[in-house]
């Protein structure tokens, strides 16, 4: 199964996207591509497919999810010295690398 082709991205100025409009805005339509659109050299839009604006809401949506995940496990920790978190959290490596040791020794003794 081939991989979907990712559309071009085209840069044009405002001023050619006006004149151009009507192509401008049915490339994504047609699968043909991007455009990014720029005033003065500095780029301040772009015209993408529907399937491309929904990707990236979907994507603005995920970011929003793990930036809430993120706020919530810092409120967790407030208050708490940076010291004791990082001995807490050197504990916490040095328990689980211990764990794994026995796991592969255990696992090790096992295969003789």
């Amino acid at each position: 199964m081939a991989l979907p082709r990712q559309p071009k991205t085209e840069t044009m100025s405002v001023s050619e996207a006006r004149k151009k409009f009507s192509d401008v805005v049915t490339r994504p339509l047609r699968g043909e591509g991007r455009v990014i659109v720029e005033k003065s050299g500095t780029p301040v839009g772009a015209i993408v497919s529907i399937e491309d604006a929904r990707r990236l809401e979907e994507l603005d949506r995920e970011d929003e999810r793990i930036n809430d995940v993120f706020r919530r496990t810092q409120a967790g920790f407030r208050g708490i010295p940076p010291e004791e978190l990082e001995r807490q959290i050197d504990k916490a490596i040095s328990e689980v690398e211990a764990d794994y040791r026995a796991k592969r020794d255990l696992a090790a003794g096992r295969d003789r």
